[in-house]
């Protein structure tokens, strides 16, 4: 049986699409830090690639719950968050599930690994509603920091509507 992939030039076209995407969203990101990005475009898609085993429509587990996702279904974020005195370089670059990298905000991986640890061990029958919850408070965290930005009248910010009933009946705001 072949693993060839169906449609090659599809998988790699999107393949270029969303590293592309991921990319230029890196360097906008560092650039509000004043930062630059240490690599290449070409040298994120090598590791993303290397991490999809060489193949462009392959899979990348995630780096914290081993959920086995698309390219799409993935972030590139730092391991070591910035805030936390991560670097910026290439090797501080992981692929986490999108929700995994809301729920770990700046932590360290060794720091949210034991929360998943432990919530696992000693609060299983909560440990789903507790992840949801880190998850929406890392949303709120991002849109504060959105609406911080607009209100300095940075032009990088995107405007965001969330529905503030929603947490206030939860209890975050």
């Amino acid at each position: 049986m072949s693993t060839a992939p169906l449609f090659p030039q599809m998988a790699k076209t999107a393949f270029m699409r969303i590293t592309g995407g991921r990319y230029d969203a890196m360097k906008v990101r560092l650039g509000k830090k004043g930062m630059e990005v240490p690599f290449s475009k070409l040298q994120l898609r090598a590791r993303a690639l290397d991490r999809m085993e060489g193949h462009y429509d392959g899979a990348i587990r995630c780096c914290y719950c081993g959920k086995v996702c698309t390219l799409e279904e993935v972030d590139f974020d730092h391991i070591i968050p910035l805030a936390r005195g991560g670097s910026p370089c290439l090797d501080n670059i992981g692929f986490p599930c999108s929700p995994c990298n809301a729920r770990k905000g700046d932590m360290r991986p060794e720091e949210f690994g034991a929360l998943l640890t432990f919530l696992e061990r000693e609060l299983p029958l909560v440990r789903i509603s507790i992840l949801k919850r880190l998850q929406e408070h890392s949303k709120l965290l991002a849109v504060k920091r959105r609406s911080e930005m607009l209100l300095r009248g940075n032009p990088g910010a995107k405007h965001v509507k969330i529905k503030r009933t929603t947490f206030i009946d939860e209890g975050f705001l």
